[in-house]
Formats: structure tokens, C-alpha cells, sequence
């Protein structure tokens, strides 16, 4: 195994990478969250039943691995907090770039406004609702650094945001001031204030290249999956995100590391999508009778999760597009997840026909067609994962 892991969605999302970062991870490896943000649910549950679903910290903590949030992730104090006393106990061991974004209240409001606006259109892009598309929007002209949260109070930062942007951004999405009816609300900015202090107290700031020699191997835990990578087809029911090698690529290259690395596209047999947008293979309902998933809740921004029909060709041709360039780094290998929860035999998309297929046989199949490429399987999507390597 190289010192260097990559775990990265194949498909929409939610296909079990926290569970293949909890498998890969140790206390001598840091976690390294290089994409998205907070809208990450990456559930783990330990062998005692304690269950977590990841949004900040590296899905690699339950077993001692400290986190680094990259300079391409978006921090969020409020939901930093919100986590971080959910794994009391546990000891926790973060940091953060000082070039990573911050999501102020602001933008949530903003997020919660334009999709409740949308809804009412039946034009939802299938948001989950907590500002990450609105901080990159303000952050091209008016960005919020980590390390400008020691540099100016909460205060100063709210009231410049509240001042100089809300006013621009309601006009550029037709809202009124009226949208927000939390934008003046003292508990809200005082609680932000206390956010602050709490995640500047608990993750210090550090630099990649510090954080990177703490330790001897890394796990790059990506967020979202191909198929949302914010140039992926489909906008705009896409993240604003680079949900593949591209962020890992710029952030070896940053530090001077050129070595190979195990890239693990990871799907389960069946296709999710939580959110807007096609779906492909679309099933009504639970496409078998064995599914669980108690991450993926029905909310108010994204709805129910959508089930659908595993296409093999087109999760191929992502791979392939992803490692492109990289092949001489990227050893590419394919895990699935909850294998357990479907029949022995499955109907899926290949070479551009409707098949059946042994399960456990899956797994080499996409292999195969990806070239020099391995393959895992993952049962049980709700404990610690038996793998079985194909």
C-alpha cells in the first residue's frame, strides 16, 4: 500500500466514503479533506454502535487520525461547533490552511431564501442548504479567509458582509430584504461570535506543508462525487467543488510530493443521488427491499433520496476522465460499499445494455473496464467494514 490514499466519490455522492477513510485509517495517518465543505455526511459507526456522520472532522478519527481542512474546503464555525461537541470523549486532533474559506450566517440565509424561492417554482438545484454555492459566489469579490478570523471580530466581519454584499447578491437572485427575516438578529450574530472563538480555540491554523510532515501517510477523504464536480455536465444541479484528483494533484504539487498513490473510486451496486438533477437509471422508490440508509434524510432543501440502476459504462468513464494525466500517480482501484444490502444477482447498465450480474462479481467487472485497476468489496454499511479483496 503507497503512503498516499485518495478516497473519491464515483457517482452523485453518498457512496460510502467514510467508511473506506475509517477502513484505510490509523493514528500514523492524517486525514486531509480536500473538497466541499460541511455538506459532507460521512457516517461511521465504531464496533460498540457509537454512530457519527462526518461534516468537518476526517471520517479517519475514530481510529486517532488527526484532520487537516485544506485551503479547498469551506469551514463553517456554527456546524464546526455543533460537531465538535457531538464527539466529546474522542480525542481530537484538527487543523485548519488559513487559506480556507469561512461560510458566514449570512450566506446560509442567502442559501435557505433562493432555494425556498425555487421550490415554490419547482426549480430547486437540489442545495442542502448550508451556504457553500453562496460563499464561493461572495468569495470571488469579497472572500472571508480563516485567517481572517484572527485578523478582525466577528463583528467587523458580519457588518462588512451585511453592508458591502447582502444588498448586491438579494438584487442579483430578485429577493427582497424581506427574504430574511434573521438578517438583523442579535442571537444569531452573538452565537456566530461565540462559533468563532470556539473553532479558532480548537483548530489552530497550519499551513499544508507543516500539517503534511506530522505524519507518516495520508488519506485525501473527498466529499460529494464525480458526477457533481462543478464542471461535471448537468450544472447547475452540480457542487461548487472539484470532487476528483485536481485539488489533490495542486496540493502535492504544492508541497513538492511526487509519489504513487492508491486512488479508491468508491460506489455502491446501486445508484443514490440526494438533491436535483438527472438521475440516469431512476427507480420509484428502493430499487431492493435490503437498502438502509439513515444518513440521507428527507429535508426541506433536497428532498427524499433518489434510487436508481448502477450504469457501469458511465461510472467508467468518469474514472477514466478523472485520472486522465495522473495514471503514471494514480493507481486507480474500485470499492463497493453495501453489498450486503442487495441480492445475489443485480440488474446494471453495461456496455450499453441492461444485464444481470453476480454482486461479488461487480466489483472486478468495473475493474476490468477501467484498466490496471483493482477492486474491494465493502459489506455492511452501518459497522466497521469486512473487506474482501477481489
Amino acid at each position: 500500500m503507497n503512503k498516499i490514499q485518495v478516497v473519491i466519490g464515483a457517482n452523485y455522492g453518498d457512496e460510502g466514503k467514510g467508511h473506506f477513510t475509517d477502513y484505510l485509517a490509523d493514528p500514523s495517518t492524517l486525514v486531509v479533506r480536500f473538497n466541499g465543505g460541511a455538506q459532507a455526511g460521512h457516517t461511521v459507526m465504531t464496533p460498540n454502535l457509537f454512530r457519527h456522520v462526518f461534516h468537518h472532522f476526517g471520517a479517519g478519527l475514530l481510529k486517532g487520525s488527526p484532520t487537516f481542512l485544506s485551503k479547498h474546503f469551506i469551514v463553517n464555525p456554527i456546524l464546526f461547533r455543533e460537531e465538535r461537541q457531538k464527539l466529546n470523549g474522542f480525542i481530537i486532533n484538527i487543523s485548519v490552511d488559513p487559506r480556507a474559506l469561512v461560510t458566514t450566517p449570512y450566506d446560509m440565509m442567502i442559501n435557505a431564501a433562493i432555494e425556498q424561492k425555487r421550490s415554490a417554482s419547482n426549480m430547486k438545484h437540489g442545495s442542502c442548504g448550508i451556504g457553500i454555492n453562496e460563499t464561493v459566489t461572495r468569495s470571488a469579490t469579497m472572500p472571508i479567509h480563516y485567517e481572517d478570523l484572527t485578523r478582525y471580530t466577528a463583528d467587523e466581519l458580519l457588518d462588512w458582509v451585511r453592508r458591502e454584499w447582502v444588498p448586491v447578491r438579494l438584487a442579483q437572485l430578485g429577493l427582497d430584504i424581506d427574504d430574511l427575516p434573521y438578517l438583523n438578529n442579535k442571537g444569531i450574530m452573538n452565537s456566530w461570535h461565540d462559533d468563532v472563538f470556539h473553532m479558532l480555540k480548537h483548530a489552530p491554523s497550519q499551513m499544508w506543508g507543516r500539517a503534511k510532515d506530522t505524519r507518516e501517510r495520508y488519506i485525501f477523504e473527498g466529499a460529494q462525487g464525480l458526477a457533481l464536480d462543478e464542471f461535471a455536465p448537468g450544472f447547475p444541479h452540480v457542487t461548487r467543488s472539484r470532487t476528483g484528483l485536481t485539488n489533490v494533484m495542486a496540493m502535492l504539487s504544492e508541497s513538492g510530493t511526487r509519489e504513487e498513490m492508491d486512488v479508491h473510486y468508491i460506489t455502491r451496486p446501486y445508484i443514490t443521488r440526494h438533491g436535483a438533477g438527472a438521475l440516469g437509471l431512476a427507480t420509484t422508490g428502493k430499487p431492493y427491499l435490503g437498502v438502509v440508509d439513515k444518513t440521507n434524510v428527507n429535508n426541506p432543501h433536497q428532498g427524499e433520496l433518489r434510487f436508481g440502476m448502477l450504469d457501469v459504462d458511465l461510472l467508467v468513464a468518469r474514472i477514466k476522465r478523472d485520472v486522465g494525466g495522473n495514471s503514471f500517480w494514480a493507481s486507480p482501484n474500485i470499492g463497493m460499499t453495501c453489498i450486503d444490502q442487495v441480492p445475489d444477482r443485480i440488474s446494471v447498465m453495461m456496455d450499453n445494455v441492461l444485464v444481470k450480474i453476480n454482486t461479488l462479481d461487480l466489483p472486478r467487472a468495473i475493474a476490468t473496464r477501467v484498466g490496471e485497476c483493482s477492486a474491494h468489496t465493502h459489506f455492511n454499511g452501518e459497522t466497521r467494514n469486512h473487506v474482501v479483496n477481489q
